[in-house]
């Protein structure tokens, strides 16, 4: 809720720990949590607090939260195998050989899929492409695809939304989230 200004001073030994010292101009804030941060990160509080209310609002998912916790200990194999066709589709010619080899696993697995990676290696690519193939199979599927951030989410729906529209997949809702006031909110 508030910033005080505090400047490194030095490193110390306190009670054989290393430690340091800082010097500020204000008083500290009483009977509050209190955060170190670089002065660059000003303004994160909102951030902090919202995914301390995400993390809370897990409590009422034991199955979300024990998924999150260790996902391969809910994992199961699906019976859905990509066939012939799936592989013959312009969309998986499309791929490179890895991304290829990723979708077949993601596809014979369930419950969730996690596409992790760097920039650039085609993860949006990969997470439409399981998108497009899950709501031609079942138009009735519910799922929730996620990403770290506003930005890599913002990217990803608009990219669902171009999937769709080339694959004339219509009647289909996408939910985004509350955003901040200056992101667009879902159609």
């Amino acid at each position: 809720a508030a910033d005080v200004v505090a400047s490194f001073i030095d490193l110390v030994d306190h009670r054989g720990r290393r430690g340091y010292r800082f010097e500020i101009d204000e008083e500290l804030p009483g009977e509050r949590p209190l955060f170190l941060r670089t002065e660059r990160d000003a303004g994160t509080e909102q951030v902090i607090s919202r995914r301390l209310r995400n993390i809370k609002a897990i409590d009422t998912r034991v199955d979300l939260a024990a998924m999150l916790v260790d996902p391969w200990q809910i994992r199961r194999s699906s019976r859905e195998t990509l066939n012939d066709d799936d592989r013959r589709d312009a969309a998986f010619v499309d791929l490179d050989k890895p991304k290829q080899e990723a979708l077949d696993g993601l596809w014979s697995t369930l419950p969730s899929f996690f596409v992790v990676g760097p920039p650039g290696v085609g993860k949006t690519k990969l997470a439409t492409e399981v998108v497009r193939r899950r709501f031609k199979r079942d138009p009735s599927t519910r799922m929730l695809v996620s990403a770290q951030g506003h930005d890599a989410l913002d990217n990803l729906q608009t990219k669902i939304k171009e999937t769709f529209a080339k694959a004339g997949i219509k009647d289909v809702l996408l939910v985004r989230s509350t955003t901040p006031e200056e992101r667009p909110t879902s159609d």
